[in-house]
């Protein structure tokens, strides 16, 4: 089993394009947790990346790959082993964000590893992993200038509102936010940073007073298209909240109007753009938009990231040791419980301490590449064959370090590990056992 990502982002598709990708994988969630080829899984979705995180055999990995391009404009991407770890690790970390440098990707990676969790479908691998990139970000948050200017992807859309000058006064300008999830409240504290004092919320599902209570704001009870300034969408139902022919009806007579739609599958109708008066931003237009960020940010940010990916390597290895050490253990508990005349509370103490520090020396012996000598020489101790250390490319294959990202689509994937259609999957569902 290996360590596989099959990923649909801001690099390669348009937010419509990743929410139409991430509508037909998860009609396969289901699929995904009952095919006995999939140890595991954890599923990260946002407003600009779909991704599955998977422990799987490589054929099975491509065939999914090849299965969920077909709802896509060109395949999406597979990666594998070290490049699988790899971009984890950077998505964590905020380098591979649209906003490069953003931070509420930490917090969503959480969110997702306790579904998983929740879910029971992550394995120790994932979690090893998964733990490691958290714990990365952190430090490049801790001892990088990466994230310092308090980046994100709604703080970038506010930015791009009010230039060129689009005469937005933040702080004396009416704004309604339309959505109460997640990200709303990423949002409102990005407007609290400029300044923003007058800001309602509208929620279709009727969860806006409990929202405005929380953070200490004020609950609209209609939505409004002819007060506010600047208006926020962030709800991704699927279905435009904002329609062009309602925008249009409410211009006439009121001033400009500025609106920043961060939903995925859009809150707001595209052709509302092509209104006089009203300013569309979407996260197609802060992805054409966004500041670099300098060299020496991003190889410092980098530079922490390879060094999480050597520990995580380290750890993995050591962990390659568990068979032997767990068969250790458990022949010196053995040998010490025979011992005749043994007091039982010392010897079984006694036990323990010797295992404990076999364990250590084994993990050691495998970080420093001299596993299997450790493994001849415990068979030499103690006189009886013992497990062999397990092999690391189950997980990260060194020999695909260098290899190019697998680029799969619907043709060249393998005959095994078929998944049923999104057809099959009803008709199996209508004779199951209610």
């Amino acid at each position: 089993m290996r360590l596989h990502v099959l990923t649909a982002n801001h690099s390669d598709f348009t937010a419509s394009e990743i929410d139409v990708i991430a509508t037909h994988i998860e009609v396969f969630s289901d699929t995904l947790k009952i095919n006995g080829a999939i140890l595991g899984y954890i599923t990260l979705s946002t407003c600009n990346r779909f991704e599955i995180y998977l422990e799987c055999e490589q054929a099975v990995a491509q065939r999914l790959a090849a299965t969920f391009s077909q709802a896509a404009p060109h395949p999406i991407t597979l990666l594998s082993g070290p490049q699988a770890a790899r971009h984890l690790y950077e998505v964590a970390a905020g380098l591979d964000s649209l906003v490069v440098g953003e931070r509420e990707i930490v917090g969503q990676l959480r969110r997702a590893l306790a579904a998983a969790r929740a879910a029971g479908t992550t394995t120790k691998l994932l979690e090893t992993v998964s733990r490691g990139a958290l714990s990365t970000a952190r430090r490049v948050c801790a001892e990088t200038d990466l994230a310092a200017g308090g980046r994100s992807i709604a703080a970038t859309a506010l930015e791009l509102a009010r230039t060129p000058a689009s005469e937005i006064h933040w702080p004396s300008a009416n704004v309604l936010l339309v959505g109460t999830g997640s990200y709303a409240g990423a949002t409102l504290a990005a407007m609290r940073r400029l300044g923003v004092k007058n800001v309602e919320v509208w929620s279709a599902s009727g969860r806006a007073e409990a929202f405005a209570r929380r953070h200490g704001i004020a609950a609209a009870s209609a939505l409004d298209l002819v007060s506010p300034r600047v208006m926020i969408t962030c709800r991704g139902t699927g279905q435009p909240v904002i329609t062009a022919t309602a925008l249009a009806e409410a211009m006439p007579g009121r001033g400009p109007l500025t609106i920043i739609d961060l939903a995925r599958s859009h809150d707001v109708e595209p052709a509302s753009a092509e209104i006089a008066g009203v300013r569309l931003i979407t996260l197609d237009t802060i992805r054409a938009a966004v500041p670099t960020l300098t060299k020496e940010q991003v190889t410092a940010a980098k530079r922490v990231v390879a060094d999480g990916l050597d520990d995580l390597r380290a750890e993995l290895e050591g962990r390659a040791m568990d068979p032997l050490i767990t068969a250790i253990r458990t022949t010196i508990s053995e040998l010490a419980a025979a011992e005749p005349g043994a007091n039982a509370a010392p010897a079984a103490h006694f036990a323990s301490v010797l295992a404990h520090r076999y364990a250590s020396a084994a993990r050691r012996a495998a970080r420093a590449g001299r596993a299997a000598e450790f493994h001849a020489v415990a068979e030499l101790v103690f006189g009886a064959p013992l497990p062999r250390p397990r092999a690391l490319t189950d997980a990260l294959d060194t020999a695909s370090e260098n290899r190019q990202p697998s680029f799969v689509g619907t043709n060249s994937a393998p005959a095994s590990a078929a998944l049923p259609t999104p057809a099959d999957k009803l008709n199996h569902t209508e004779r199951s056992p209610q």
